[in-house]
């Protein structure tokens, strides 16, 4: 089963150079997930960075003027080849085994919208809003961790 691991980004490029290495070092073969980045009119040198990952691993790199993350998700979706479609952001540090494990989720064949613990890269300078929203996942996780049921109101969405 086949994966595609889609990011759009937008004038993140050392937030995206972190997410696509932990992409890079999956424990599953490189054959069976495929990257691509949807550069969103990015004028950061993302374009220059993304060229020189090239050689570690290959990707698909899509590169559109600025319309906006959903365009830039669609675009991405648009020349996938995966039974399973991962959205992820640009700011995350995928966790070795999260390819393994999505494709564990969805082996039963019945159609899953799986989500796990996510990390975000905080950057060098984290501002007080980014550390916030950071520690808020952080207690959620570990709280999802000791107790997978849903509480009322936290977990209404």
């Amino acid at each position: 089963m086949k994966v595609s691991a889609v990011v759009a980004t937008y004038n993140r490029r050392e937030a995206l150079r972190c997410c696509l290495t932990s992409l890079f070092n999956q424990d599953v073969p490189a054959e069976s997930y495929e990257i691509i980045v949807v550069s969103d009119g990015c004028t950061d040198g993302t374009s220059e960075m993304l060229n020189s990952l090239r050689s570690l691993r290959e990707f698909v790199v899509i590169e559109q003027e600025n319309r906006g993350k959903a365009a830039a998700v669609n675009a991405a979706v648009n020349v996938a080849s995966g039974e399973i479609i991962l959205v992820l952001d640009d700011d995350l540090v995928c966790d070795r085994g999260m390819i393994a494990a999505h494709s564990a989720a969805h082996t039963n064949g019945v159609p899953a919208l799986v989500f796990g613990r996510m990390r975000a890269d905080l950057g060098q300078h984290p501002g007080v809003a980014e550390r916030f929203m950071y520690e808020n996942n952080e207690r959620y996780y570990l709280r999802l961790e000791t107790n997978s049921s849903p509480v009322w109101p936290d977990d209404a969405c």
